[in-house]
């Protein structure tokens, strides 16, 4: 008797042909896991990144104002701004001389000349505050005299967007940079500061 030919045996494999469907899902797996890890590298490193432009226009800033101070000995005690971050964040008050003095949402304001020192650095204190504003979120300097007459604390403060949302504080990377804020600046925990030290 003859087998009919469709059911005759097979030959036996001698080797795997083709891959398994198990074997493309691990691989599936590592691929996504490894797309997840630069995905989250890549959201860090901008996160970093933003901190330090702005840690670098704050000092910027910083440095400008102690310039300021410094080139107007006649006017360095009138260089004061002892204020906390909440009573600085609202509008900047405009001074009464100085020349072209410019707010965001307002149109610009051609002052007179300023006649004495103190005026002058009314309005270098104004402008400064405008570009603190301007340049960082929720910017706020504060200057305040130290025990010494000659001696300034600037501290420049701003929104840090870099805040843990489960707490509301600054991540930990950024956190040690609040200890800069000042105790009578009273700057709330997702503020990030800049500190520096003047001597005239």
């Amino acid at each position: 008797m003859t087998r009919a030919p469709w059911l005759k045996p097979r030959p036996a494999r001698q080797g795997q042909q083709g891959i398994a469907l198990f074997e493309v899902l691990i691989a599936m797996i590592v691929l996504s896991v490894s797309f997840l890890g630069t995905v989250l590298l890549l959201a860090k490193t901008a996160k970093a990144e933003r901190s330090a432009i702005y840690m670098g226009r704050a000092a910027s800033l910083a440095s400008e104002m102690a310039e300021r101070i410094r080139s107007s000995p006649a006017a360095a005690t009138s260089y004061v701004l002892n204020q906390t971050y909440e009573n600085g964040s609202g509008a900047v008050t405009a001074p009464t001389c100085g020349g072209l003095f410019v707010r965001p949402g307002a149109a610009p304001q051609n002052l007179p000349a300023c006649t004495t020192a103190a005026a002058a650095a009314a309005f270098d204190l104004a402008s400064w505050q405008v570009q603190l504003q301007a340049n960082l979120p929720g910017g706020v300097g504060s200057i305040v005299q130290g025990t010494d007459s000659s001696q300034r604390t600037i501290v420049v403060g701003w929104q840090e967007p870099a805040v843990d949302r489960v707490n509301g504080q600054l991540d930990r990377v950024n956190r040690e940079d609040q200890r800069d804020c000042t105790a009578n600046f009273a700057a709330p925990t997702t503020v990030r500061c800049y500190r520096m030290e003047v001597r005239l």
